[in-house]
């Protein structure tokens, strides 16, 4: 009688754990809609930094793989924008006050003719004020640019050009957002994404791949395969960037977990298809078989064969 009561109290006690673990399991995490507002529908890729100021410091000083891509000047506009935002983040005493631990979103969009540019996206915390906010970086644009203004649909962009040099950029604040682009087009493109009201996580599988992000990791990338493809292949040979085609239809959306090290940038995550037939699955359409190496090695004698050559 004693084994019997032992035993179903263990029964139900695996029982509710069991419950317990799908609830768990299937509970939908908080969305936080605060940082993506800007970030448009057509982004390539799509990057957030968690904790900028330790970042950017710790990638221009100390990773070899970029310092390499720095001396091959692969990263051009990029690192002056990294350079100064580090500056700003680190010894400006109101910036590394109220912005040091403020994420920051940087994507790569369509600007056109098959060029590609990065938008920097910050969402103005909702302990510092908004003009304040303005005043503090338009005064540090000052010393390094000279603008002009111009509207654009309920917003205002400025066009900016560094001094003692060729260089454009523009700028706008919007809606509780600071947003820089060396491309105007890039600005109106965010400025109309703020203004439909409606967020990236919005989109059902870019919210799959948000929801696996590493809250703990440096970087979270994440990837739309749908415009990837077309921005890797503006940067390399066309002679090569028709094998890249098919990467298109690899998933919809992909999350990485980035992390900076010394001599390399580590990453890990999922792929995710809306349509595993016409996604990940098609990569295998029109392969014809052939002799694989494997079966030379495999035993004469077996109970089940699998090769993917």
């Amino acid at each position: 009688m004693v084994r019997k009561i032992v035993f179903g109290v263990l029964l139900a006690a695996f029982a509710g754990l069991l419950v317990f673990a799908w609830f768990k399991l299937t509970q939908t995490k908080k969305i936080n809609y605060e940082y993506y507002e800007a970030i448009p529908y057509s982004s390539a890729v799509v990057v957030e930094f968690r904790d900028p100021a330790e970042l950017f410091s710790r990638v221009q000083n100390t990773n070899l793989i970029y310092d390499e891509l720095r001396t091959a000047g692969l990263v051009g506009p990029l690192d002056q924008t990294l350079e100064q935002l580090d500056t700003l983040l680190s010894s400006e005493p109101w910036f590394k006050q109220n912005l040091s631990q403020v994420p920051v979103l940087m994507a790569w969009i369509p600007g056109g003719a098959q060029k590609f540019s990065f938008l920097l996206s910050i969402r103005v915390p909702s302990t510092v004020d908004e003009d304040d906010f303005k005043e503090q970086i338009s005064r540090q644009f000052e010393t390094y640019f000279s603008g002009t203004d111009k509207a654009y649909d309920s917003g205002t962009i400025t066009l900016l050009k560094r001094k003692g040099s060729d260089e454009t950029y523009a700028m706008s604040f919007h809606k509780g957002y600071f947003l820089f682009s060396p491309m105007s087009i890039v600005i109106e493109e965010s400025i109309r994404q703020i203004n439909s009201g409606v967020s990236l996580k919005s989109k059902p599988n870019f919210l799959q791949a948000y929801q696996t992000a590493g809250t703990s990791k440096s970087i979270n990338v994440y990837i739309n395969h749908q415009v990837w493809s077309q921005y890797i292949s503006s940067l390399m040979d066309p002679s090569f960037s028709n094998r890249l085609a098919s990467l298109q239809s690899w998933a919809s959306w992909t999350e990485l977990d980035g992390i900076v090290k010394p001599n390399g940038l580590l990453f890990n995550g999922y792929s995710f298809a809306a349509d595993s037939v016409q996604n990940f699955l098609s990569l295998f359409e029109g392969r014809r078989h052939g002799l694989s190496i494997s079966l030379v090695c495999c035993p004469p004698i077996r109970r089940f064969f699998t090769t993917m050559d």
